[in-house]
């Protein structure tokens, strides 16, 4: 039987490698995540310019990458499998705060703050009182 690859082409089923693949080694894996951390640090502070963001989203990629360990490809490189999951996280990150502004107490205190409702009926009967005292 005869099993379709990703292009479409068929493939016999002989030539299809379903031996499960070696467990991975975490001690390894987690060595060689380590080092590539300070290529990541770079790459994020290029990607957001402020060394906060970057060492957070840094994290967020060894927390991502940890926990995909899984689907990580030994022999491939480290560093373009994190450096992938670290620009996808930026990326989310920037359409999730697209939308959110600085906060800044001098706006929102003028949108909060209502003039008196009574002062608007004053000045016009201010004025109606006024015109009536001109001469004709």
């Amino acid at each position: 039987m005869a099993e379709a690859d990703p292009i479409g082409a068929s493939v016999p089923a002989a030539d299809v490698d379903t031996s499960p693949r070696p467990a991975r080694d975490p001690v390894s894996f987690k060595r060689e995540l380590t080092g590539v951390i300070p290529h990541l640090r770079a790459f994020a502070r290029g990607l957001c310019g402020r060394p906060d963001l970057a060492d957070d989203l840094v994290q967020e990629t060894l927390l991502k990458a940890w926990a995909a360990q899984e689907r990580f490809e030994p022999g491939t490189s480290m560093r373009a499998w994190t450096f992938v999951i670290l620009r996808n996280a930026y990326l989310t990150d920037m359409r999730r705060n697209r939308f959110r502004a600085d906060y800044d107490e001098t706006v929102a205190e003028r949108i909060l703050v209502a003039p008196a409702a009574q002062e608007g009926p004053m000045h016009l009967s201010d004025m109606h009182r006024a015109l009536l005292t001109l001469p004709p």
